[in-house]
């Protein structure tokens, strides 16, 4: 089962969450020009969330948990980046001589009270009041001196939580909203730092690692939104290192949940570094400690990518699940690090963002591989289960809960855990498509580094995966050209191996002779595969026999086989009856050698030949005395009648030309 994504609030740095009541911005266009400061806001102002509510507010209250078996609720962060404001600011059109004063603040006492009512969260008030003029009244007003202090008896607030804004005029609204925001998130520190009491008072039954790292994680939580980001990474790290030590302890069960938690916290470290949204690699980044970053993320590798597969639900999908956390990791890290290239920080072709790209493409790789090993060593004959176990996995209580078990403490019945594995089965499915993107990713990012051996690295893999989807066509087009960019030998021997095979299957004559030639040097099965071609016979397969899964059978002169290889049975029928067709073959020949590499060289030498006097060139019309074929080291010569009658014929005609049939010992 892949992991479930922890939500939009980890990829982003959490603001401060603010809500604005009393405004009426569709009837009031003063209003509606105050509150345009909300929207649109310059980086470089308070990271606030303001968010303008009518109306009665309906904000959670608090009630007694049960305790879980869990480790991180997934609702806890979303709380107080979406429901539970860490300021709510009432807004009044009220000026200090109001002929209604005594009702006017009658009335700010009962709304102020009934915001204290709805929050329950200890939430701080703010009062701010609009008023009919357009500068603001002087200190020295002893009447509006006492009617301000009447207000903040009568309401229960203090003279820092009481604003004074004009609005008429221009306001000079550009002043007076950065005051009202650095107010605002003066107060909203107030309101985090008094959780983070809360949170520490909170005593731990047993030392519980699961509670020590829930309780770690509330703190850099909420110390990331005081924005105190040194003191968000050191929790977070502490909170990694609790789960990092206590490794061995974890319960085979919920090793899914407990890797979970695991590759949040080690998001969250890396992002600490670069400037952009995660934990520990988030905050590395952010405070310009790309290297430790790094060392981070090796680290992590080194420690978490090795451990402990689990047996549950079963050991064949523990160890996919195992792989597909590995290659999500280095996927983020690859996101984290792109981001922090943009952001300013310098990389290196040997540290860049396509190393990390490259490794999950790796890691997915080896997951398709086993995914087709596990659906062929155990086909899936049960229909899908209904009611779908998997129907909650979107609405898991904690991260990296399996959905099936929400309610139960340990294990689901039997049937439940049954109909979880049967239903993961029939979801599990090879994605060749999202391994294809990662590696066009990487070499982008090789590219534009420069490192143009990786960047090869990836043609060759994604041929690769190409040839294992079935796509046949474009893995052979993809290995040639990287073959003819000058690549080691073994490396080389290796991709013409598979293209000949890919060429083979899709009766490409004229790849397939192309490679031919290239392997004859090392390959002497080649030359046989040449040679049939060129007395116009069918080759025979280039692969071992284990890989063909019917025998060759001729009929009516055409010669089919199947490859087990491919996902797709491939056909090839080749008909070696027609005159015509030994010319083709010819001429295909040639245009093959045309394609040599240096280290492949044809070199033909021919005498002085005479020409027959009809237009039609036949095979005595062309006696070559030598030709030489030479491929590097040793030499090897054979004598090729047909590539010489195939040049003179493209030399002389444009038309299909009846040919004699020369004597079967003519080509050796």
């Amino acid at each position: 089962m892949d992991p479930v994504e922890a939500g939009d609030w980890l990829g982003g740095r959490p603001q401060q969450l603010i809500f604005l009541t009393g405004l009426d911005p569709n009837n009031k266009e003063s209003h509606s020009g105050l509150l345009g400061f909300c929207r649109l806001r310059p980086p470089d102002r308070p990271p606030l969330n303001l968010r303008l509510v009518s109306g009665e507010l309906e904000l959670p209250q608090k009630k007694d948990k049960k305790s879980g078996k869990g480790i991180l609720r997934r609702d806890w962060p979303s709380k107080y980046l979406e429901r539970v404001p860490a300021l709510i600011v009432l807004f009044l059109d009220l000026d200090w001589d109001h002929s209604s004063w005594n009702e006017k603040k009658t009335e700010a006492e009962s709304k102020c009270a009934s915001l204290r009512s709805s929050a329950g969260q200890a939430s701080r008030l703010a009062v701010v009041l609009l008023q009919q003029r357009s500068v603001p009244t002087s200190g020295d007003d002893p009447l509006a001196t006492e009617r301000a202090h009447e207000l903040c008896q009568i309401c229960h607030l203090t003279p820092r939580q009481l604003f004074v804004v004009p609005i008429l005029g221009d306001l000079t609204v550009s002043g007076y909203v950065s005051k009202l925001e650095s107010a605002f998130h003066e107060l909203a520190q107030g309101f985090y730092q008094q959780k983070l009491k809360t949170i520490r008072a909170r005593s731990i039954a047993n030392n519980s690692p699961a509670l020590v790292v829930r309780q770690l994680f509330k703190l850099a939580f909420i110390s990331e939104l005081r924005q105190d980001t040194h003191t968000a990474y050191r929790n977070y790290r502490l909170a990694y290192e609790q789960c990092k030590d206590h490794m061995e302890s974890w319960d085979g069960v919920d090793i899914f949940e407990w890797r979970s938690v695991v590759g949040l916290l080690n998001y969250k470290v890396k992002i600490s570094y670069y400037s952009i949204p995660s934990l520990i690699c988030e905050l590395c980044f952010l405070h310009n400690m790309a290297v430790e970053a790094i060392n981070q993320m090796r680290r992590h590798q080194s420690v978490f990518f090795a451990g402990p597969t689990g047996v549950y639900p079963t050991p064949q999908l523990a160890n996919i699940e195992l792989q597909l956390w590995n290659a999500k990791q280095c996927w983020h890290f690859a996101q984290l690090f792109e981001q922090a290239v943009v952001n300013g920080l310098t990389a290196l072709a040997t540290l860049n963002p396509g190393t990390h790209l490259d490794l999950a493409a790796s890691l997915y790789s080896a997951v398709n591989s086993n995914i087709l090993a596990l659906k062929k060593s155990n086909p899936v004959t049960k229909p899908y289960p209904v009611p779908d176990p998997m129907a909650s996995i979107q609405s898991t209580i904690f991260f990296g809960q399996r959905p099936w078990r929400i309610g139960y403490d340990g294990l689901a019945p039997a049937n439940v855990e049954e109909d979880a594995v049967t239903a993961i089965l029939h979801r599990l499915v090879v994605n060749y498509e999202g391994v294809i993107s990662l590696l066009n990713a990487a070499m982008a990012q090789f590219k534009k580094y420069g490192c143009f051996r990786m960047y090869r690295k990836g043609i060759i893999e994604v041929a690769n995966v190409y040839y294992s989807s079935g796509d046949l066509a474009r893995a052979l087009q993809l290995w040639v050209a990287v073959v003819r960019e000058g690549i080691p030998q073994a490396v080389r021997k290796d991709i013409l191996q598979k293209a000949i095979s890919a060429a083979y299957c899709i009766a490409s004559l004229k790849d397939y002779v192309w490679c031919c030639l290239q392997l004859m040097p090392s390959l002497p099965a080649a030359e046989d595969g040449l040679r049939a071609v060129l007395q116009c016979t069918a080759p025979q397969p280039p692969f071992s026999k284990n890989d063909v899964t019917h025998a060759q059978v001729c009929r009516k002169q055409n010669l089919c086989y199947n490859i087990d290889g491919c996902p797709t049975p491939h056909v090839v029928t080749l008909m070696v009856t027609s005159e015509q067709r030994k010319m083709v073959t010819a001429v295909m020949v040639v245009l093959a050698m045309g394609h040599a590499t240096p280290m492949v060289s044809v070199y033909l030498s021919m005498q002085t030949h005479t020409t027959s006097p009809s237009r039609t060139p036949s095979f005595e019309s062309v006696t070559p005395t030598s030709s030489r074929f030479i491929a590097g080291t040793p030499k090897r010569r054979l004598t090729m009648s047909l590539l010489c009658v195939a040049t003179k014929v493209l030399s002389q005609t444009r038309r299909p030309c009846r040919m004699r049939r020369l004597p079967r010992n003519t080509v050796h």
